[in-house]
């Protein structure tokens, strides 16, 4: 099978491996050598591509450079089945005679040559279609193999599926008997003393403290299972061999919660390609020199700073003092409230900074997402975790984050929108916001207020008349990204549709909308600027992230009227007032 993604290393050990095992999963590498036996279907395909190939890559031998990277780019068996009279000289590809960059943009494009030509040699005999094409217009033998590829596919993973459950169910099985015989034990030990009843008492009493039912019901839900992470590992596996069809995996997902293998891999790559080159195919290679560039400017960083470690800067202690302060006042943010997160934060800000030279408080509301989703469990690798971290932000901030002036822009957009298609609800918040008002300027950062205070005569008034206004708690909204706003697991659904779309502004529209209207009814019970500031800080965090969930794709997706949002909230509030939100 032709594959251009490939090195000539990996060509010789294919060649001379008949196990090869291109995923490195096994019901999928069972799989695929399946498909590549000689009876397969595929076989009348690839003996009919493969001279299409071969005669359009020798066209391209006139160059002995680009001849020798297109031979072993095809592969040994390539080479000896088409190619037997051409001269393999693989010395010309290295030092001295090129350069390793030479090579590597070489390489590159020699791929996409590849690529190209095979796509075109592959619609000429119908094994694949143009975008303007009807799949129904494939040759029989692709049918054919498609439909032989899918049963040997799908009947692989259940039977892979199938042995993680006979496993699951033998541990289960030795569980309860150490669990029978651990009980036996006690009662032998305890059956003639006096520690019986105690222990009996004891097992009685807890099931009427009201504190373990609490416990139960405010346990959080695992965001991912075991089959959707081996669902997760195989995508992954599949889109390593062909990065181009994440596209296709987006399109498919988007809407959807990520696991979070898919989502730590769709994250990453969403970061990469801002960061490619045209020439660059292989994003392991730009994943590669980006973590060795921000290795050397952490160093550099540190050299210039004259510190001893990055993790102790000159701006430590205004680091400590602030994530210390946001993680104690936001009511979303304290179940993360405990000492080893807390330090943790601590020491990504500080390399961030010995990076960058630069600290904003906001920046911990964005690190928050990339620790969920980074975090290796292992404390081993905690060292090099919080450096992979930091690099990850730092590209986020480079490159997804809006612009201030946006930042401005879509927060007024949804007000515009807001007096022109729903009147009554733009007219009491308007209406709401200046009675008995009670401003507290630590609600919000100087960003979302300062650019335009600087255009006033009197930016004093300004800013008390600003901060009393609806639209700068949405600009607070987009500038936290929505973290310290919603919950943790709400906040991650997001931040997925986000990086699926590489961060379109409409989209972080979109979210806003749907969780302005999912409050709606409560906003119109609101009567005063303060019942309005305790919805808009405090209550996105208690919608469920499934209704949130509803109302963005009612929105992003569907492109249906919002008015049928407010129906979509199905938390049931206490009957308290609005007052005491923030004690629930």
């Amino acid at each position: 099978m032709i594959n251009t993604n490939i090195t000539n290393n990996e060509n010789n050990k294919i060649t001379n491996n008949s196990k090869y095992l291109p995923f490195n999963i096994q019901w999928l590498d069972s799989s695929y050598q399946q498909t590549c036996l000689s009876d397969s279907p595929w076989q009348k395909i690839l003996n009919n591509l493969e001279p299409i190939v071969a005669n359009r890559a020798r066209e391209q031998f006139n160059n002995r450079q680009r001849r020798q990277i297109l031979i072993e780019l095809l592969g040994t068996q390539f080479q000896w089945k088409l190619f037997p009279t051409e001269p393999d000289i693989p010395y010309i590809l290295i030092p001295p005679y090129m350069l390793e960059e030479d090579r590597h943009k070489l390489e590159n494009e020699a791929k996409s040559w590849l690529q190209i030509q095979v796509f075109k040699a592959a619609v000429e005999i119908g094994a694949t279609v143009t975008e303007d094409q009807d799949i129904n217009q494939l040759s029989n033998d692709m049918k054919n193999f498609l439909e032989y590829t899918y049963e040997i596919v799908s009947k692989s993973f259940e039977r892979y599926l199938y042995q993680i459950q006979y496993k699951e169910e033998i541990m289960k099985q030795e569980e309860k008997l150490q669990e029978r015989n651990k009980i036996k034990n006690q009662n032998e030990l305890f059956s003639h003393s006096k520690f019986r009843s105690i222990l009996r008492d004891s097992q009685t009493n807890s099931k009427k403290l009201p504190i373990i039912n609490e416990l139960i019901s405010a346990s959080s839900h695992p965001m991912s299972s075991q089959y959707s992470d081996i669902i997760s590992k195989s995508i992954i596996a599949l889109l390593k061999c062909d990065l181009r069809r994440v596209i296709f995996i987006k399109e498919k997902l988007f809407g959807q919660q990520l696991p979070i293998i898919l989502r730590q891999f769709i994250w990453t790559e969403c970061l990469l390609r801002f960061e490619k080159k045209p020439f660059d195919n292989d994003l392991s290679f730009v994943e590669f020199q980006i973590r060795r560039d921000f290795a050397t400017g952490v160093t550099r960083g540190k050299n210039e700073l004259k510190l001893k470690s990055p993790l102790n800067t000159p701006v430590t202690n205004l680091i400590e003092n602030a994530v210390i302060e946001t993680y104690s006042k936001i009511h979303a943010l304290h179940p993360y409230l405990e000492e080893q997160h807390l330090r943790f934060t601590i020491k990504i800000l500080n390399v961030l900074y010995t990076y960058r030279k630069d600290y904003k408080s906001y920046f911990i509301y964005w690190l928050l997402p990339f620790q969920l989703s980074y975090n290796d469990n292992n404390d081993g690798n905690k060292n090099e975790e919080l450096y992979v971290i930091a690099m990850h932000l730092n590209l986020f901030i480079r490159h997804c984050f809006p612009h201030w002036s946006n930042i401005f822009s879509i927060a007024n957009e949804i007000m515009v929108d807001l007096s022109i298609n729903d009147q009554e609800f733009y007219q009491h918040l308007t209406s709401i916001s200046n009675i008995r008002k009670k401003i507290n300027p630590k609600d919000f950062i100087q960003e979302i207020i300062s650019l335009e205070n600087k255009q006033t005569s009197n930016p004093i008034q300004y800013t008390n008349d600003l901060i009393s206004d609806p639209v700068i708690f949405l600009r607070k909204w987009i500038s936290q990204m929505f973290v310290g706003i919603l919950n943790c697991n709400s906040v991650l659904y997001l931040w997925d549709q986000f990086f699926m779309i590489k961060w379109n502004r409409i989209y972080i529209k979109h979210a806003i909308k749907a969780i302005l209207y999912l409050l709606r009814n409560r906003f119109m019970y609101a009567i005063d600027y303060n019942d309005m500031r305790k919805i808009f800080l405090d209550e996105p965090y208690l919608l469920y992230t499934s209704n949130i969930q509803t109302a963005f794709v009612h929105l992003a997706i569907k492109n249906n009227d919002p008015k049928y949002i407010p129906d979509m909230n199905q938390r049931l509030y206490p009957s308290k007032l609005i007052n005491n939100i923030a004690q629930y």
